[in-house]
């Protein structure tokens, strides 16, 4: 839950607790369903990203220690070059790898400013798409559009037992962004 309080506006701080400060004891709300909306996800492992996706940018982590080589669809594209928002079928993937460290444990960082990754293959990727109705069952307070998001494991399968909360937090005050961090470079990519 930290990720909520440090990453919302104080009114929707207020109408969390203010939501939950409604839920008294033995209230027939369903928590558990609730919850189970907010991490059910909608999205897919596009086995064909590295072909059909093209790469915009990479993020050094240094406290993380790693490299993030970030991906977007054609979907994707053609929203930031038409200036418009991202519509139904744009899926943003980024490949999150280990990399490198030095004798001192710091991450080495290659010639093209980027920490150098220590296999070719990513530990994990996380995902976001949006869609027709993805966001729909998704409670406002954390709703992001019609965004859905998923973490899927070095064999792409999806990663069970993730939080999208978390997510959904992290990426609810970029509501004038689309919702999406890296919208700036996505855009100066494709010019």
């Amino acid at each position: 839950m930290s990720a909520i309080p440090t990453d919302q506006s104080e009114d929707d701080i207020a109408n969390l607790a203010a939501f939950w400060n409604r839920v008294g004891e033995g209230d027939s709300m369903d928590v558990a369903g609730t919850v189970e909306l907010i991490n059910a996800t909608k999205v897919t492992f596009p086995a064909d990203y590295k072909s059909a996706f093209k790469m915009y940018t990479k993020v050094n982590r240094p406290k993380r220690q790693q490299v993030r080589h970030l991906y977007a669809n054609d979907a994707a594209i053609a929203a930031v070059k038409a200036g418009k928002p991202m519509g139904d079928g744009a899926y943003i993937l980024m490949e999150v790898y280990k990399v490198k460290l030095d004798g001192d444990g710091k991450p080495i960082t290659a010639s093209d400013g980027f920490f150098e990754r220590s296999t070719q293959e990513p530990a994990y990727c996380r995902a976001m798409k949006i869609g027709k109705d993805c966001g729909k069952d998704v409670p406002d307070l954390y709703r992001n559009g019609d965004w859905n998001y998923a973490v899927f494991k070095a064999d792409k399968s999806l990663k069970p037992g993730v939080n999208q909360a978390k997510c959904y937090a992290c990426h609810k005050p970029l509501s004038d962004k689309d919702y999406v961090f890296t919208l700036e470079k996505l855009a100066a990519a494709f010019k």
